[in-house]
């Protein structure tokens, strides 16, 4: 199960957010597991039954009016009740002043207190989005991914093969480099694969090793329109050695699949010899898909011409 620390989300968000560590600095460590939030009104009000303990709450102005319209001793008695859950943190929206009394027993629960000057409408969508792609299932993989007229291209093959020189030549033809070496592949809902650069620090992404050269600058070299951050990973092509006895797809009438984190995308086994222009086949398989997402499959139209030519005759 993905998790990040509430550490993690207080760094990476501070500036953006607006956030404020209130109390509960202990409690830094705590793990987030679900990409859901919630609003403990009912809890406050007596209904404890299913609370969600595993999802980060949020505290809107109408919760802390709420709070704030009981009596002190009742009040504590709700705050008590409400920390006693391994809840991961607690999150004030709207830059609002927190309670005397929550900040005292988050403290005393080490449960962090956050405040964000975000309203709690907009809030809701930030944090969603942002635990979504913390949250997602993900791999990493030895492989090239490259944006090839629109469509995520991830090259594999063995170390040496010419992945890295096969997307320089891509990127010098106009398209655009999404990562090498290294791929980190995320499956989001909806079986959506995407891919990007497996680094936190923004300062090593859009690096190239090109074997008897060394590291290139992609951006410092080529300009902001060669890179991109991340892509829908569309197909696998999969670079093999030239071998004179393997047997090659010669039609594309039969689509092979891989499968990455439970995603299927279609595979193409290509294979490599001296002298080929990878590069410009790859802008072929491109183009072919997206002829094929529009509906129509070369290979099948021109089998199909083909039989129908056969029985004429």
């Amino acid at each position: 199960m993905q998790s990040i620390k509430v550490s993690l989300l207080l760094r990476e968000k501070s500036e953006e957010w607006g956030l404020e560590l209130l109390a509960g600095k202990e409690g830094l460590n705590r793990e987030i597991i679900s990409r859901e939030v919630y609003i403990p009104g009912l809890l406050f009000a007596g209904y404890e039954s299913g609370f969600p303990e595993e999802r980060i709450q949020i505290l809107g102005e109408s919760e802390l009016s709420f709070l704030q319209s009981l009596s002190r001793t009742r009040r504590l008695e709700v705050l008590e009740k409400f920390c006693k859950f391994h809840i991961p943190c607690v999150f004030i929206t709207g830059a609002q002043s927190p309670l005397p009394e929550l900040a005292q027993v988050c403290d005393r629960h080490g449960i962090p207190l956050l405040s964000t000057r975000e309203r709690i409408s907009s809030f809701i969508g930030l944090i969603f989005d942002y635990l979504s792609f913390k949250l997602a299932p993900s791999l990493i993989l030895h492989g090239t991914l490259i944006d090839v007229f629109g469509v995520g291209i991830l090259l594999t093959g063995r170390s040496g093969i010419g992945k890295s020189e096969c997307a320089l030549d891509l990127i010098s033809r106009g398209h655009t480099f999404v990562a090498d070496d290294l791929v980190k592949l995320i499956r989001y809902p909806e079986n959506l694969l995407t891919g990007t650069q497996a680094t936190e620090d923004e300062s090593l992404k859009y690096f190239l090793e090109l074997r008897g050269v060394g590291i290139i600058d992609i951006y410092s070299i080529f300009g902001i329109r060669a890179i991109r951050d991340t892509k829908r990973v569309e197909i696998h092509v999969e670079l093999l050695d030239w071998k004179p006895d393997m047997d090659y797809e010669r039609l594309g009438l039969k689509t092979i699949y891989s499968e990455f984190l439970g995603v299927k995308i279609p595979r193409i086994k290509l294979p490599q010899k001296a002298g080929k222009n990878t590069a410009m086949v790859l802008e072929v398989i491109a183009l072919n898909y997206h002829l094929m997402e529009k509906g129509y499959h070369p290979a099948a139209y021109f089998e199909k011409n083909l039989i129908e030519k056969l029985r004429e005759e």
